[in-house]
């Protein structure tokens, strides 16, 4: 189910919500995100508005989210973590990037992932080797996008940044979270 709605407002899917914040309230008093310096400044923001806890908070058993924050389109988060057994995808996409003074929800989704689908994102994010990637690598632009992966398994965090990434396995695992969320990218706005 997708959803549009204007900020502050919850939106329902599988018995669950999203809290999209404003702008304002998130440049104070927001959570910390990540244990790497720097980060939260970069990227904090936009997981607050986007109604988003760190990662690391419990109860997932792992879990992993992609932030995509594009120069000139909707930023997204797409996490998905296992607990018990049971695989949750949570999808947002912003309207309109953040730093632009927006923030007010485009779509949502929620919902269970099938056990197939779960372990596909886990073989992805395998093959990239995401978990011994060093924090940031490539190259870095003003034109493009933060491609970030997280990750929380047990007691391990882990987090990859990379600017607009191309044709390689952390390109490919960001990818399938994206394909996951189901919500539909013109092939001009993913970079």
């Amino acid at each position: 189910m997708v959803f549009a709605v204007g900020i502050g407002t919850t939106v329902a899917s599988c018995g669950h919500g999203v809290n999209v914040k404003s702008v304002e309230a998130c440049r104070s008093g927001r959570p910390r995100y990540f244990t790497q310096d720097g980060l939260d400044d970069r990227f904090g923001q936009a997981l607050c508005v986007m109604g988003e806890n760190p990662l690391a908070s419990p109860p997932a058993d792992e879990a992993y989210r992609f932030l995509w924050l594009r120069s000139f389109h909707d930023p997204v988060a797409v996490r998905v973590e296992v607990s018990h057994g049971e695989a949750l995808l949570t999808a947002v996409e912003l309207d309109g990037p953040i730093d632009h003074g927006r923030g007010t929800l485009a779509r949502s989704d929620r919902r269970k992932l099938a056990a197939s689908e779960w372990a596909a994102l886990v073989r992805a994010v395998e093959a990239a080797g995401f978990w011994g990637l060093p924090l940031e690598g490539g190259n870095i632009g003003l034109d493009g996008a933060s491609w970030i992966l997280e990750g929380k398994r047990g007691g391990s965090q882990h987090v990859v940044v990379r600017w607009s990434p191309e044709g390689n396995a952390f390109r490919a695992a960001c990818d399938a979270f994206l394909a996951a969320s189901r919500f539909p990218f013109p092939k001009d706005e993913v970079y």
